[in-house]
């Protein structure tokens, strides 16, 4: 019998309040908010795998780190790329810097709404990912397929959901949900970097 496994990953293990269903202001409207922003941070990503195809997962904390480690890396890096090319003035918070911040607020409490978030950030707003991929097979079955096992679909679907909190708002100033098709084929680490390019074209800020 097929069998599904799920392993949900917040780093550091703070839960973050999900995002508003208040009605998200309109592009004109939401570019107007995000051009009065000067510094922003992203938030540590969350990632939440599914195994289909009766496939163990075989993740470990670390590696989910790893993950969300190098998508939230990928963003920062993307978006310094985009701010040079575009001559904004906007400036990202070093990921590392957030992610020690993120960690020292888990040991005093175990709930951050974003608000409070961009306060104790000390910016104007936070990018919040969360990516859900289903997988085909893990990580470790990966490493032993030669090339053309490879060239198969490996991750089968993807769907991603991005939002822009303020700390004066408690609705999110922007929110994107991102696709991608069933039988998309790639490794989790390719198609989790190929998120950040994505993403970093759909934010307001240019």
């Amino acid at each position: 019998m097929w069998k599904s496994y799920f392993i949900a990953f917040a780093l550091c293990g703070v839960f973050i309040a999900s995002c508003s269903t208040a009605k998200v202001q309109t592009n004109a409207q939401t570019r107007a908010l995000a051009q009065k922003h000067t510094k922003i941070a992203i938030l540590p990503t969350g990632i939440h795998l599914t195994y289909s195809r009766g496939v163990s997962p075989v993740y470990d904390k670390q590696e989910l780190e790893s993950l969300s480690k190098r998508i939230s890396l990928e963003l920062y890096w993307q978006l310094l790329e985009k701010i040079a090319k575009s001559n904004s003035s906007l400036l990202v918070q070093n990921t590392e810097q957030t992610s020690a911040v993120y960690a020292k607020l888990m040991k005093t409490d175990s709930f951050y709404s974003p608000q409070e978030l961009c306060k104790r950030f000390g910016v104007d707003a936070i990018i919040k990912l969360e990516v859900f991929s289903d997988q085909l097979m893990s990580s470790r079955d990966i490493s032993r397929m030669d090339s053309t096992a490879l060239r198969k679909a490996v991750v089968e679907s993807t769907t991603y959901y991005a939002s822009l909190f303020e700390p004066s708002r408690e609705a999110a100033i922007w929110t994107y949900k991102g696709e991608y098709a069933r039988g998309y084929a790639a490794t989790p680490g390719n198609t989790f970097a190929s998120i950040s390019y994505d993403l970093v074209k759909k934010l307001p800020y240019w």
